[in-house]
C-alpha cells in the first residue's frame, strides 16, 4: 500500500464543520497535510472572507480511498473575517464565524458607510426658483415665486434618511390679474390665485363685466284711471311714460295707442307702451288701465212688507230693478210692479221716487198693483227662487231685454239680487 495526499473534494462550504475523525481513521492510516495559504478576501471593506484548505494522507487500501473516509468533508476547509473595517463613524458587528456587517451612523448608507445619504436635485418649479444646493441627509431647500406669482403649498422640504423629500413641491400661482385692468364697464378687480372676480355695476354681467343686461328704464307712468261719465264717452288724456337707456343705447318704442288723448266708451281698456333694447334685445313694458262707467246710482231701499228685485251683473253699466209686495200687501196707487227703475248716466234712477211701504189688503181688497208674486217669507230659499225666475222671465220680455241678450251667461236665476223688509 501506498500514502498520498486526497485533495479537498468539495468547493466551499459557508460554514465550519467541526467534524470529527471517521472511525477509520486510524485503520486507514490518516493524518493530516499543513494548512495552504489564505485567500485573499472577498471585501475590500465592511466586512469579506478568507478561506484555506488542507489534505489528509492516508494508506490506499479496499475502504480507504478518499477525504470522507479519513474525516468529514469540512475540515478540509478554514475561514476567516477579514477588511472589517466602516468608514464615516461606522462600526462593525459580527454575526456569525466569519459573516458581519457595518452599522453606518444616520445619514450614511452602503457596505462599507462610504456612502452618504442624497435625495438629489429636487426639481425646477415652474415660476419660481428652488434655493440650496446641498441635496444631502437633514438638509433643506427652500421655494420662492416669481414677482406677481403667490407661492401655494409647503415652502421648504427636508432630505430624508430614506433619500426622499418631505412632502411635494409647492406650485406658484399668478395673483396679479387685476394690474392689466380685465373688468370692463366701470366693474371693481378682486384678485384671486389663479383667477380673478369682477363685481359688475348694475346692468353688466359675464366675466368681464362685458355682458349689458340693463333693460329700458321706465319714467313715468301712469296708473290706473277710472272715469264716471254721464255720457256714452268720454275723452281721457294721460301722461305718456318716458324710456331711457343707462347704457346710451338707442331704444325702439312703440304703443297701442297713437296718442296720449283718446275718446273712450264706457268699459275697460287697457294702454301700453313698450320700449325695446336692441343691442341687447331686452324689453321694459308702461302698462295701465282705463275704465269708464256711467255715474253710479245711489242704492234703492225694498218697501216695507215689500220686495226689491234687480240685475246682480254688470251692474255698473245697466242696473234695472223692480219692486213688488210680499203676499197679502200691495204697492200703493201711484206704484205697479210692471214699472221698470234704471240708473241713469247722470246718477239718477228713473222714475226718481220708488215706493216706501207695501199697504195690507183688507176684505180681499188692494191697491194699486194686483200682482201677488208669491213670496212670504225672504229667508226661504224656494221663495226667493221663485222671485229669481219671475224676474227673468219679465226681463227678457221687456224693452231691457238688452240687459240678458248681450250677457247670456250672466242672465241667470241665481245672479238676481232680492232683498226684503
Amino acid at each position: 500500500m501506498s500514502m498520498y495526499p486526497l485533495g479537498q473534494l468539495l468547493l466551499l462550504y459557508l460554514t465550519i464543520v467541526q467534524g470529527e475523525k471517521s472511525d477509520k481513521w486510524d485503520y486507514c492510516g490518516c493524518y493530516w497535510a499543513e494548512w495552504g495559504p489564505w485567500s485573499s478576501c472577498t471585501e475590500t471593506c465592511g466586512g469579506g472572507y478568507a478561506r484555506r484548505s488542507r489534505k489528509v494522507w492516508l494508506t490506499v487500501k479496499p475502504g480507504c480511498t478518499q477525504f470522507t473516509d479519513c474525516a468529514t468533508a469540512g475540515d478540509g476547509w478554514d475561514y476567516q473575517i477579514c477588511n472589517a473595517n466602516c468608514f464615516n463613524g461606522g462600526s462593525f458587528v459580527e454575526q456569525g464565524i466569519f459573516y458581519g456587517y457595518c452599522k453606518c451612523v444616520t445619514g450614511y448608507r452602503g457596505i462599507c458607510c462610504d456612502t452618504i445619504v442624497t435625495c438629489g436635485y429636487p426639481g425646477d418649479i415652474s415660476n419660481g426658483l428652488v434655493k440650496g444646493t446641498d441635496y444631502t441627509y437633514n438638509q433643506v431647500v427652500s421655494y420662492v415665486c416669481n414677482d406677481k406669482y403667490n407661492l401655494t403649498g409647503t415652502s421648504s422640504r427636508q432630505c430624508t434618511l430614506m433619500g426622499t423629500w418631505t412632502g411635494e413641491a409647492p406650485t406658484c400661482i399668478f395673483a396679479k390679474h387685476c394690474e392689466t385692468e380685465p373688468c370692463l364697464n366701470g366693474a371693481s378687480c378682486i384678485d384671486n390665485l389663479g383667477f380673478y372676480t369682477c363685481i359688475c355695476t348694475p346692468g353688466w354681467t359675464g366675466t368681464n363685466c362685458e355682458v349689458d343686461i340693463q333693460p329700458p328704464v321706465v319714467n313715468g307712468c301712469s296708473g290706473n284711471m277710472f272715469e264716471f261719465v254721464s255720457k256714452l264717452s268720454r275723452e281721457v288724456t294721460w301722461l305718456a311714460p318716458t324710456f331711457t337707456d343707462p347704457m346710451g343705447t338707442s331704444l325702439i318704442i312703440q304703443s297701442n295707442y297713437d296718442n296720449n288723448s283718446y275718446e273712450f266708451p264706457w268699459g275697460d281698456f287697457t294702454v301700453q307702451y313698450t320700449a325695446t333694447k336692441p343691442s341687447n334685445g331686452l324689453v321694459s313694458d308702461c302698462v295701465f288701465n282705463i275704465s269708464i262707467r256711467p255715474n253710479p246710482c245711489n242704492d234703492l231701499v225694498a218697501p216695507v212688507n215689500g220686495i226689491l228685485i234687480c240685475n246682480g251683473w254688470k251692474k255698473d253699466y245697466d242696473h234695472v230693478c223692480m219692486f213688488s209686495c210680499l203676499s197679502g200687501f200691495s204697492l200703493p196707487q201711484e206704484f205697479n210692479s210692471f214699472e221698470w227703475y234704471t240708473c241713469g248716466a247722470s246718477g239718477n234712477w228713473l222714475p226718481i221716487y220708488g215706493p216706501h211701504e207695501c199697504l195690507e189688503n183688507e176684505s180681499g181688497l188692494t191697491f194699486g198693483d194686483p200682482v201677488d208674486i208669491g213670496i212670504t217669507d225672504c229667508r226661504d230659499v224656494s221663495q226667493i227662487k221663485l222671485a229669481s225666475d219671475y224676474f227673468i222671465g219679465k226681463l227678457n220680455a221687456s224693452s231691457f231685454s238688452a240687459v240678458c241678450k248681450d250677457n247670456p251667461n250672466d242672465c241667470l236665476p241665481d245672479n238676481v239680487d232680492v232683498s226684503c223688509r
